[in-house]
């Protein structure tokens, strides 16, 4: 007999570091509770999901609102439907910013204990002035609030009882885990996986590699996004197109980390990035920016991995040339980091997450 009816609100299930991890912990709590997933908006998901996990959609596909109207008539009945779908919940759990407020909305109007999950740094990430305000109004309201870092939860602390606020690492995927190779042969890759964004910041990476010696080696990036198009033009300019390749999303990502000589992430900020646990996961010796939040929690800079300044191209440059031509540089962060990420096992993450549900609903 299932103990709990505990259902997520999220905007999709496409890919994506929120996504990946409501499907690693649906599929974690599917064992011993009642799994839904309501999505605004229906979708087949990325990542894949026990059988017995429920998906529920409020609308069939999304559609622009052309005026303010339309666009508060929409916001009105994604609750309306939210409120609809979860029937006898125990627990709502909110993901990202437009969920977590529908999510606080609908609680206050069952009665039914809410949890939301910022997923993103909210000092780097502003909202507009309408979604920042309705923030600071209604995550107060929320019974628990989920982060990731002690940054993060530093931005909410004016606003938001200390005793509401959780901080809770993401988890890496068990089914990930069992396709992890440490004795696979590695090839003369450098990685990155990650949406094709601003945020991300790719261009630095795709400069930094077209300037440096490659000696046989290839910069590999997983990911799709709307800079794909500048990004191909970028390559071409740079007359790398022999040896930059942008290979669009995979679902067998573990082949990419299992291969993958060094990993690098360039990104301006983040919440808490899963494409470096990962690839710290499988041994992949990391160079990331040291960008606010999540890095400096995960990296201890030339111990398991390198952190660089934000947008320093030549630290970038640096590291990278070290990194490739030290191979027991690259020994020393692969073990340590395969260490140092022990404690993102989704086993552990998931008990963490069942301590604060038990306690709001017991």
């Amino acid at each position: 007999m299932k103990e709990n009816k505990i259902v997520f609100v999220i905007p999709s299930l496409t890919a994506g570091g929120a996504e990946r991890v409501v499907s690693i912990l649906a599929n974690e709590f599917v064992n011993f509770n009642d799994v839904e997933i309501i999505q605004l908006y229906k979708d087949t998901p990325f990542y894949s999901l026990n059988k017995n996990v429920r998906l529920k959609y409020c609308k069939k596909k999304y559609s622009p609102k052309t005026n303010i109207l339309k666009s508060i008539a929409n916001h009105i009945f994604m609750v309306y439907k939210i409120r609809k779908l979860i029937r006898d919940a125990d627990v709502i759990i909110g993901f990202t910013t437009t969920c977590n407020i529908y999510t606080v909305l609908t609680s206050k109007l069952t009665g039914i204990p809410c949890i939301i999950s910022e997923r993103i740094n909210p000092n780097c990430n502003i909202s507009n002035k309408i979604w920042e305000r309705l923030r600071k109004y209604l995550y107060p309201k929320a019974n628990k609030i989920v982060v990731q870092t002690s940054l993060v939860k530093d931005y909410f602390m004016p606003f938001v009882n200390e005793s509401k606020l959780e901080i809770i690492s993401n988890p890496i995927d068990s089914e990930l885990t069992k396709y992890r190779d440490l004795n696979a042969e590695k090839e003369n890759i450098i990685l990155h996986v990650g949406r094709l964004d601003k945020q991300k910041n790719q261009e630095l990476l795709i400069k930094a590699f077209a300037n440096i010696p490659h000696n046989g080696l290839r910069l590999v990036l997983i990911g799709e996004g709307y800079l794909k198009d500048k990004y191909e033009s970028l390559i071409n300019k740079l007359n790398e197109q022999n040896d930059i390749f942008l290979l669009g999303k995979t679902n067998t990502v573990y082949n990419e980390y299992n291969r993958a000589r060094i990993f690098a992430l360039t990104s301006d900020y983040e919440g808490f990035p899963n494409a470096l646990i990962e690839a710290m996961h499988f041994g992949v010796p990391c160079v990331s920016t040291d960008c606010p939040s999540g890095p400096s929690d995960l990296i201890i800079n030339s111990e398991n991995g390198f952190l660089i300044p934000v947008n320093d191209q030549n630290a970038l440059e640096t590291r990278l040339i070290e990194l490739m031509e030290d191979e027991s540089l690259q020994e020393k962060f692969s073990k340590n980091a395969i260490k140092s990420t022990a404690q993102f096992k989704a086993e552990k993450i998931t008990k963490e997450w069942m301590v604060l549900i038990n306690e709001l609903i017991t």
